[in-house]
């Protein structure tokens, strides 16, 4: 049979001096056919077409089954079976479609553009990671995370960071922003917390402003409508009038908004009483000042005081940790550092005192091998010290749990009726 019989010579001719190979006179791309005489085959030609032409491929539809079967059925006729040639062969289904094992050279070289579906679809893939984890935009620039993704998607092009920052993550922001408009919308009641905080980072402050509320499921949800710069001094006026501020961008009413949680500062609290909102104090941050109050009682101070004294030798001593550690080897005890407390946070004192206390016979041995610059707790102050461990307990408990973001009203009552 004549090689010219076959229709996808419409898209190639011979190249002269070279009998193997056909020259695309769509791309002027240089096509290998496997072999030459019997043993030389369309498959090449026509995968080039349907991978890199493959608006063409219509054309050729009808009659790539009958060309490439006579060729092979040829060769198949001969005493000797033909060599092996990873070149793939195209198949057709029962309703005529024709589909064509992708060659390794095609399934690396071919990339995908970023408009293609698939590259769309693991662009937005990337730029929710980024949300979720915050993560830096720069990730893509990461020799690790490029090696994963060549892995992962060879074809996959990384986008650059202004295409994230330009075509990805607006997109994922307005859809995210539609969806939690209907949920708040939808809803019949809202509850709100909000909180001033300071970034340590960069000293700029921000205020907080977290809806709640059950959907028609009686599903709890909850989503942080907005987290305002808040660059003017921290005065109720200016509270007042940025909190009256974000629901009007929401287009929530102030008759919806049934309550608003926030601690128990001066400014927030004269903010929020002065305005179209109802406060209502935070349970935790009462429950807080109530313990830190009572943990300023004289003989309960002194031992604080004295336990930090002991937690910052070790805390800045590098050759004392070690010395620590080696003691701790030696008692079989856990290889833990000791906890610094921050006397803003009365839970923090309470992990303190927690694992002093579980290295009491390390630190107690530290002290008499070595010469320190501290006084270690006496007999009755490490007894005191694991009586305020115990009466503290129960309140940490209750403070993790009243923490969590899905926690709700009817589990605070129980805690504070029993």
């Amino acid at each position: 049979m004549s090689k010219k019989k076959s229709r996808v010579w419409t898209f190639f001719d011979d190249v002269e001096r070279e009998p193997t190979k056909v020259k695309c006179n769509q791309c002027q791309g240089i096509i290998s056919r496997g072999g030459q005489g019997r043993k030389a085959n369309t498959t090449s030609m026509t995968n080039h077409i349907k991978y890199k032409h493959n608006e063409l491929m219509p054309q050729l539809a009808g009659s790539i089954k009958s060309s490439s079967n006579e060729v092979h059925l040829s060769s198949r006729s001969q005493s000797q079976p033909e060599p092996f040639s990873p070149t793939p062969v195209p198949s057709t289904s029962a309703r005529g479609e024709v589909y064509i094992q992708q060659t390794i050279q095609d399934s690396v070289m071919v990339q995908w553009s970023l408009q293609d579906s698939r590259s769309r679809e693991i662009s937005v893939a990337i730029g929710e990671m980024i949300a979720l984890d915050n993560q830096p935009l720069s990730i893509v620039e990461n020799s690790g995370f490029i090696s994963l993704m060549k892995k992962l998607k060879p074809k996959y092009v990384l986008p650059s960071r202004k295409y994230l920052s330009e075509n990805i993550i607006p997109n994922i922001y307005e859809k995210t922003k539609t969806e939690i408009r209907y949920g708040v919308l939808r809803a019949t009641a809202l509850s709100v917390t909000t909180d001033l905080w300071t970034n340590t980072n960069n000293k700029e402050s921000f205020l907080s402003f977290t809806a709640h509320w059950l959907d028609n499921d009686m599903k709890f949800r909850h989503a942080v409508l907005q987290m305002k710069h808040f660059p003017m001094s921290y005065d109720a006026h200016n509270i007042k009038v940025c909190l009256e501020e974000i629901p009007a961008s929401w287009d929530i009413s102030a008759a919806k908004i049934h309550a608003v949680v926030r601690d128990n500062g001066r400014n927030i609290a004269k903010a929020i009483d002065k305005s179209i909102f109802k406060a209502v104090p935070c349970f935790i941050h009462t429950m807080q000042l109530a313990i830190h109050d009572a943990l300023k009682i004289d003989y309960v101070a002194q031992i604080l005081q004295k336990s930090r004294h002991i937690v910052t030798h070790f805390n800045h001593s590098a050759p004392a940790q070690q010395k620590l550690s080696a003691i701790q080897k030696e008692l079989n005890l856990p290889l833990h550092l000791l906890v610094q407390d921050i006397s803003t946070r009365w839970n923090s004192s309470y992990y303190m005192m927690f694992r002093l206390l579980e290295q009491k016979r390390s630190v107690s041995l530290y002290v008499t091998e070595n010469t320190v610059n501290f006084e270690n707790l006496s007999t009755e102050e490490w007894k005191l010290l694991e009586k305020c461990i115990t009466l503290l307990k129960p309140f940490e408990e209750v403070t993790k749990i009243i923490s969590s973001s899905c926690c709700s009203i009817s589990e605070v009552i129980p805690h504070l009726k029993y």
